[in-house]
């Protein structure tokens, strides 16, 4: 969407740069979206119009509404398939894998996700604006490039496979390269969701209970192959296996609370 490339570059509007830069992820619901793009200012653009008919059918992909006679710089990204909003959003980018092993920022992003969406930290983009011709040959390959600009029509499992980064479950996002920073994200859940747990859920707790379960699940089958790729490189008594070790207990404690609780 043009406007939004505006937005990411700054656009001059009396006599102030406005940005998508500074401003907060105000809304994340793990396993469904985020929203971000909240700009408090009056844009001299036109609504979106679509004729796109992708679905929302994977993580990572850049979607807004359609429709409204107002232009709302306002975005979601999908961190799981959301089919309600197939027809009533534009889906105009997605993810791009970041170059290295480390673990994708969008997986910190998630696991501040609550019930009702507030995210539990303050969320900032921090700095936007466009790729060059250069970087963008980096991240998305020569082939992908010249498919680009040979404009044959392309089926949706093929325009969603050309950055090569799926984002899915943290699981699948473990390497022998990132443990170090996959644990420092599941202990963050985790002493989260020891907190939560303990608090009184009131007229909510079986909905709630469902969310822990299932951030649980994720959390526990990330820690056991974190444990099995820190010993398959330096034994099972080496740190960063331990500590899995460790977080791996509190989550099956936990897991052993919720049960009783709910």
């Amino acid at each position: 969407v043009e406007s939004s490339g505006q937005l990411c570059l700054g656009h001059r509007a009396d006599s102030k740069t406005l940005s998508y830069a500074e401003t907060a992820v105000d809304v994340v619901y793990a396993g469904r979206y985020l929203t971000a793009g909240d700009i408090d200012a009056s844009l001299p653009f036109d609504g979106v119009e679509s004729s796109c008919n992708l679905k929302h059918a994977k993580a990572g992909l850049l979607t807004m509404p359609f429709g409204a006679s107002f232009y709302d710089p306002r975005f979601q990204i999908t961190l799981g398939p959301v089919k309600e909003l197939d027809g009533k959003q534009l889906i105009f980018g997605q993810l791009l894998g970041t170059p290295g092993c480390s673990l994708h920022p969008l997986h910190w992003v998630e696991v501040m996700g609550t019930p009702n969406g507030t995210p539990r930290e303050e969320i900032v983009i921090k700095a936007c604006g466009e790729c060059s011709a250069e970087e963008c040959q980096v991240l998305l390959g020569a082939m992908v490039m010249a498919a680009q600009v040979d404009r044959t029509p392309e089926s949706q499992v093929d325009r969603f496979g050309r950055t090569g980064h799926i984002h899915g479950e943290l699981e699948d996002a473990v390497t022998h390269e990132n443990l170090t920073q996959v644990l420092e994200l599941t202990e963050d859940l985790l002493g989260h969701l020891e907190w939560a747990c303990k608090k009184n859920m009131g007229s909510e707790r079986d909905r709630r209970a469902g969310l822990f379960e299932a951030q649980l699940k994720s959390l526990t089958k990330a820690l056991k192959k974190v444990e099995f790729k820190a010993g398959d490189i330096k034994g099972y008594e080496n740190r960063l296996a331990l500590d899995a070790k460790s977080q791996l207990g509190r989550a099956k404690d936990l897991e052993e609370s919720l049960v009783r609780v709910y």
